[in-house]
């Protein structure tokens, strides 16, 4: 036990905050504790504290070899934590699933394309504003695939739209040259491409459907050309279905052949026709 003197009280530059302590100290030594009584008194405040410290001690180094070994974490057995992947699907398991919902996408696709031509041609090019071409197309592709689906097409986070239909889960993005939606690198595009499970868009979805993209691409000249379903995984298209491999290849040339209003060259049908011969 620590020796405490009987006229420490009386100590003038004791505050009164400290003459409660000793107060308090005088009146649990005076009970003649021993140390296994103290430890059984104040062991869960002990075990507490102790696992307070023994855990903020462990973040802090784990943390601390995170940041010195971030390109190697199997060198200090750091691993993220693995989540479930969404199931792996073929084009021929989409069609089957999506059925009739495949080429209502193609139609829509191509309405909204004569919208666009029509209406974006009434603004001069040199007085469009950047982002303005792709933003109005976007609007046009969602009036025209409300017609045909309705209360299918959601708006999930940030303002992005998506379709839910038969189990899946349909984006609209333009593609790039890899074949790729056209995104700013962020987790949310990473959880995307590797589909990774969980409510990426509404808190309402199922968050094991699988993802896939129906892109477009814009050609030199201009033209929206070449939809198609893109579906992605491990960050790299897996496989795509054509228009031609759901549409009449009659019915692909009859929308294909409308040619857009001034202000968006085009190229004519027939040098495309010439151009897949050669």
């Amino acid at each position: 036990m620590y020796f405490l003197p009987a006229n420490i009280a009386n100590i003038p530059q004791f505050t009164n905050n400290f003459q409660r302590k000793y107060n308090f100290l005088q009146k649990l030594y005076s009970k003649n504790y021993n140390f296994i009584e103290f430890l059984y008194i104040f062991a869960p405040k002990i075990i507490s504290v102790a696992a307070e410290i023994t855990i903020g001690a462990w973040r802090s180094h784990k943390l601390y070899l995170n940041m010195t070994n971030n390109n190697s974490p199997a060198k200090v057995g750091i691993f993220s934590e693995k989540r479930k992947r969404k199931r792996i699907i073929n084009p021929k398991e989409c069609q089957f699933d999506m059925k009739d919902a495949l080429q209502q996408l193609f139609l829509a696709y191509h309405k909204a394309v004569t919208l666009f031509n029509a209406e974006i041609g009434l603004t001069n090019p040199l007085d469009r504003t950047r982002g303005m071409e792709a933003s109005y197309f976007n609007s046009k592709l969602m009036q025209c695939l409300r017609e045909y689906f309705d209360t299918s097409l959601k708006r999930g986070k940030y303002g992005r739209m998506f379709l839910y239909k038969n189990g899946y889960i349909v984006l609209f993005k333009k593609l790039g040259k890899n074949g790729k939606p056209m995104n700013i690198r962020t987790k949310l595009t990473d959880s995307i491409e590797n589909q990774l499970e969980g409510k990426l868009f509404n808190s309402d979805e199922d968050g094991s459907s699988p993802i896939i993209f129906f892109g477009y691409t814009k050609s030199r000249m201009g033209e929206l050309i070449h939809p198609r379903l893109v579906y992605i995984d491990e960050g790299t298209v897996k496989w795509t279905i054509d228009e031609s491999q759901i549409t009449p290849e009659n019915e692909v040339n009859m929308f294909t052949s409308v040619a857009p209003s001034s202000g968006h060259p085009a190229v004519k049908p027939h040098l495309k026709i010439k151009k897949k011969a050669e």
